[in-house]
């Protein structure tokens, strides 16, 4: 006899049920063949089968691929649970009620007509699961989140009503992707936490899952059928905002170690800004501390000394977006107690305030023993970089919209010119003028080439444009506008146009061209 023992993980060993454990005695006894995955669950076990001397316990161990997006336990260790389900006679589970794992793996069990002893500790009861209905009791009925709850999410995103609008239309978002919009947007850790834990607690794999293999077992459906559904149901209402969640508290953690316990950690605080007279991004050092309390009173002091004397400039702010605008990067350090750096730590980004973003960098070992962090091996889940959202827009050709990556760069206008195919990276196309230069460029709004760079082609600001872009009313254009706005009474949403004039603006040049230039590439195609 082969039995497959799983259990919910973070159980505390004292609410392991008495009777659990005379189970596994008497499997022990009866010199059964034990089957364990390699949670801090089937550790436990496996301790107690060690001090018993016990040798027929298998445990087999998983390696979870690397993937873009935090994704949850489960869904990597589907395909090794179901080996043991399949090479197993019979399973015992101990659940908590809430574990998704524990509850897929007595589902795909009862698909293929085996039973589970399952320990139920929320009600303190031992059942036999038969058949698929002896699990119904079980389930909460949950149908997930809903197209308001996303509008809601967008908003505290900072999305305009206009984007909001037109990507809740139709249906709803994956959960991995209404993961990464609410990840990298422009609000504290906090927030993010609390738009993820909402979300979670209006969805269920528990219950989806169970409708659809009940459905499927009603028309005999084969195992692997149902074991693919249920990976589909996974990838639709998966745990990945566990997983989100789990990241970002691990971070806040970090972040503040020092205040909690023994002081163990570095912080070293850094102001930087997109600098328009050079063309380049500064990072200007502050300091060091001993905590994340003495950092944030440093930021809060140095906000207010800024505004007195922005109150007491009477200079005229800078003709286009805003003022130059800083954030602060927090670098936090350790070292373990044998000298060595810790084999990872994080960067974080502070705005408005409070802390937004943060990067978990990895540390790289070189051959001839030198370490470092590497920041091209760096997590940027939670931050930014060069793979932006995409999410389509509401504009069509002609339409002048505001850009805003506020902090990381001014803000500016700018003319949506082909507008077709937009979950195409490369699509809308934007021209615009760089800002505090002369020169103007035709590029893909999800490129983020907005910003001069002295030293590159250009400056991608870490946050996305997607997050704030909006029309611009007739009341918010300038005269440095007048000629998108001609441009744009032209075009007017004509397609083949916009196409024509991207062939000929970029004939001309692939770095930009002067006021002159544009209006001349225009004329070409407009009067043909």
């Amino acid at each position: 006899m082969i039995t497959y023992i799983c259990g919910t993980n973070g159980i505390h060993y004292r609410e392991f049920p008495k009777a659990f454990w005379e189970d596994v005695g008497t499997l022990m006894s009866n010199g059964d063949e034990i089957l364990l995955g390699d949670s801090d669950f089937d550790h436990r076990v496996y301790g107690r089968c060690k001090n018993k001397q016990y040798e027929k316990v298998s445990v087999i161990r998983y390696v979870p691929p690397k993937h873009r997006y935090p994704m949850a336990r489960i869904k990597y260790a589907l395909s090794t649970n179901v080996k043991m389900l399949k090479d197993c006679d019979r399973m015992i589970a101990v659940w908590d009620g809430e574990s998704e794992e524990v509850f897929i793996n007595m589902l795909l069990l009862l698909a293929l007509n085996k039973k589970c002893r399952l320990y139920h500790i929320p009600l303190g009861t031992c059942v036999e699961i038969e058949k698929i209905d002896d699990l119904k009791p079980y389930v909460i009925e949950c149908h997930g989140w809903t197209n308001e709850d996303e509008r809601d999410v967008l908003r505290k995103c900072g999305f305009s009503e206009e984007m909001i609008a037109f990507n809740t239309a139709d249906g709803t978002f994956s959960e991995s992707y209404i993961a990464e919009i609410i990840c990298k947007a422009p609000v504290s850790l906090k927030s993010k936490i609390d738009m993820l834990v909402s979300l979670r607690k209006k969805n269920s794999i528990k219950y989806d899952s169970f409708t659809n293999v009940s459905k499927l077992m009603s028309e005999s459906a084969d195992f692997e059928h149902i074991k693919q559904t249920i990976c589909d149901v996974i990838g639709d209402f998966g745990i990945c905002f566990d997983d989100c969640c789990a990241a970002i508290r691990n971070a806040e953690f970090d972040l503040k170690y020092n205040d909690l316990y023994e002081e163990e950690r570095i912080y070293c605080l850094f102001n930087e800004w997109y600098d328009p007279q050079i063309y380049f991004v500064k990072s200007q050092p502050l300091g060091v501390f001993k905590s994340m309390k003495d950092v944030m009173e440093y930021i809060r002091r140095e906000e207010e000394f800024d505004k007195e004397i922005f109150a007491d400039d009477d200079d005229e702010e800078p003709e286009e977006g805003y003022p130059i605008a800083t954030w602060y990067k927090l670098e936090v350090w350790n070292l373990r107690d044998n000298g060595a750096w810790e084999t990872f730590r994080y960067d974080y980004y502070i705005y408005n305030g409070e802390v937004c973003w943060f990067e978990k960098l990895n540390l790289k070992k070189e051959k001839n023993g030198y370490e470092y962090y590497s920041a091209l091996e760096s997590d940027r889940n939670f931050f930014g970089g060069f793979l932006d959202l995409n999410l389509p827009t509401p504009y069509k050709p002609g339409d002048i919209v505001n850009i805003d990556c506020y902090p990381f760069g001014p803000s500016f206008h700018a003319m949506v010119t082909e507008a077709h195919a937009q979950y195409d990276c490369c699509m809308p196309q934007i021209l615009f003028k760089m800002p505090y230069t002369d020169e103007w460029r035709l590029e893909a709004l999800k490129h983020k080439r907005f910003y001069k760079e002295a030293e590159l082609h250009s400056y991608e600001p870490p946050l996305s444009p997607l997050y704030r872009i909006r029309s611009v009313s007739e009341d918010e254009l300038r005269d440095s506008d007048d000629l998108l706005v001609k441009i744009s009474k032209e075009l007017n949403g004509d397609e083949d146009k916009a196409r024509a004039f991207w062939d000929v603006f970029h004939h001309e040049s692939f770095d930009g061209l002067s006021a002159e230039e544009v209006l001349k590439a225009w004329e070409k195609v407009n009067h043909e």
